[in-house]
């Protein structure tokens, strides 16, 4: 897209917008399960990998948006 150079961080989101989401959520799972699986926190994992998941369903809808907008409204 020629027209994307003129918005660099939409560019940016189409093009590493699905890899940066589920980097995301992995980076929160291992965080919760590295954190609180020593001190016994069992319950705090599951909370931690459901939040992880959601967070990573709005980061993922959020990139889908943007390439639906960019697909739309910028000329190719």
């Amino acid at each position: 897209m020629d027209a994307m150079k003129d918005y660099p961080t939409l560019g940016l989101i189409v093009r590493y917008g699905k890899v940066g989401g589920t980097v995301f959520v992995l980076a929160a799972a291992v965080m919760a399960l590295w954190i609180a699986l020593p001190l016994g926190l069992v319950p705090a994992v599951l909370v931690a990998l459901l939040v992880a998941f959601a967070g990573g369903i709005v980061v993922m809808s959020y990139v889908e948006i943007v390439r639906l907008i960019t697909e739309m409204l910028l000329p190719q």
